[in-house]
């Protein structure tokens, strides 16, 4: 076979330019669920590749040349999704390890299938035998580089579950301090290697068989280290998250006691309008029987004036969402916003009136917020029930759309400290699942509409 090193020379490149491909590709793969739905976001891959490409293609030899690759490739990134630049610094130094996981974990059986088929006295003598099998060997190795690629890739999307949840300067401290931990071992091996080259004009691996055996181990362990840290710092935000909401839950159900108390102060005075109407009667007989008109209308209002403190204006059928519901009357009569309420609580039922009142608190309270800026602000609360289905539906005026988080579907804070804000959403969606329900958000035409579902016996 003529030109043998010609062609040897050619499938080598060829590979390496395939394996690029591939690696390009797993990058965009990655990174996808973190960004923003866009259409620029397949310049994640491109870029990767194109620069990639330009240093395997240049005649001089770079040290480290994905370093570079991942560099421009963030700084991409960072133009086409410039929110939450911690985690996408984070991303980046993971694949950069990923990438070099699969090509250390790939070094075991390249190294096996060249001993046992390339590299043997047989195939000294079968040139184009020997060409063929290195091409078949090169190809596989590619596969199976590109599978660990994917498992690794999809292990990491499983574990990491809150991908749109911003990432602090301090978490990614703490994170980059295991990454760089493992980037250190990566860089020494790669420094031995280079190292044994210059000083004795052999490759390590040729002399001591153990050494692709020792960094394949490593590889692997490295791998664990950042599916295991990843899993730790998604169980700490759960916890962070859990704890966070327990806290506006807990300052919910003094704002609710409060509520209760007031119902129990409403009940107190209407008992007492009970109790003292024998003497009311009796007082405005003996007015009316005197015919003195005067201090009869003056005493008709004051006791209208008392029966209406002690009423409240919305009637649901719970006394709890009754002071509630009047309350945010009042404040929405205060900031000038209509408020239209059809709702009833489903007395009939189990449900309890702490529950909807949490949920009614925090929408309306949502609701509020959300109507500044528009012209007619308005607010609608209404519920009803089909059977085992109880429906809470508060619609309000928006003056933009919100925008949803892909991952939970609900509205991302727009307060600066998003970290403590938030939750509101989230505590309605706990407590409607408690009930076998759930909720849903619709925004159309400037209108707002959260639908809740519970299911009631």
């Amino acid at each position: 076979m003529e030109n043998i090193e010609m062609h040897w020379l050619v499938v080598s490149y060829t590979i390496g330019v395939i394996s690029l491909i591939v690696e390009g590709w797993f990058f965009y793969y990655f990174v996808r669920p973190f960004l923003n739905k866009n259409k620029f976001n397949k310049l994640v891959g491109i870029s990767y590749l194109a620069v990639m490409l330009v240093l395997y293609c240049i005649p001089v030899l770079i040290s480290y040349p994905r370093t570079f690759g991942v560099a421009i490739t963030f700084l991409v990134m960072c133009m086409i999704d410039r929110r939450n630049i911690s985690q996408k610094i984070f991303l980046v130094i993971t694949i950069y390890l990923l990438q070099l996981i699969a090509q250390g974990i790939s070094l075991i059986p390249r190294s096996l299938m060249f001993t046992l088929f390339i590299n043997t006295q047989y195939m000294a003598t079968k040139t184009l035998l020997q060409f063929i099998i290195y091409v078949l060997v090169e190809l596989i190795i590619c596969i199976l580089r590109g599978l660990f690629l994917y498992w690794m890739v999809l292990g990491i999307h499983r574990v990491y579950t809150n991908k749109r949840e911003n990432l602090s300067g301090k978490e990614l401290l703490l994170l980059l301090s295991v990454l760089f931990t493992i980037l250190t071992g990566h860089f020494a091996f790669a420094f031995f290697a280079d190292i044994y080259v210059k000083d004795t004009g052999l490759y390590i691996w040729n002399v001591h068989e153990g050494y692709n055996l020792l960094e394949t181990t490593y590889q692997i362990v490295s791998c664990f280290a950042l599916f295991v840290t990843i899993v730790v710092y998604q169980v700490i935000k759960e916890k962070q998250k859990e704890e966070k909401e327990n806290a506006v839950l807990v300052e919910q159900t003094e704002n609710i006691k409060k509520h209760i108390g007031e119902v129990e102060k409403l009940y107190s005075d209407i008992r007492g309008l009970k109790h003292d109407m024998g003497n009311h009667i009796s007082v405005l007989e003996n007015l009316f029987i005197k015919n003195e008109k005067c201090e009869l209308e003056k005493y008709f209002s004051e006791l209208k004036i008392k029966w209406n403190e002690s009423n409240t204006k919305i009637k649901t059928g719970n006394p709890v969402t009754d002071v509630i519901l009047t309350q945010k009357q009042e404040e929405a009569a205060e900031r000038r916003i209509t408020f239209i309420c059809e709702f009833y609580f489903p007395v009939e039922t189990k449900t309890s009136a702490f529950d909807v009142s949490v949920m009614l608190n925090n929408a309306i309270e949502n609701a509020l917020e959300g109507t500044q800026d528009c012209d007619n602000p308005y607010i609608s609360v209404i519920s009803y029930r089909k059977k085992n289905a109880y429906m809470i539906e508060i619609r309000n005026c928006i003056q933009k759309l919100v925008v949803l988080n892909e991952e939970t579907g609900l509205p991302e804070s727009t307060k600066s400290d998003r970290q403590n804000h938030g939750f509101g959403l989230a505590n309605i969606r706990k407590m409607a699942r408690k009930y076998y329900g759930d909720i849903d958000i619709e925004q159309k035409d400037n209108v707002f509409l959260l639908s809740i579902l519970l299911m009631v016996e």
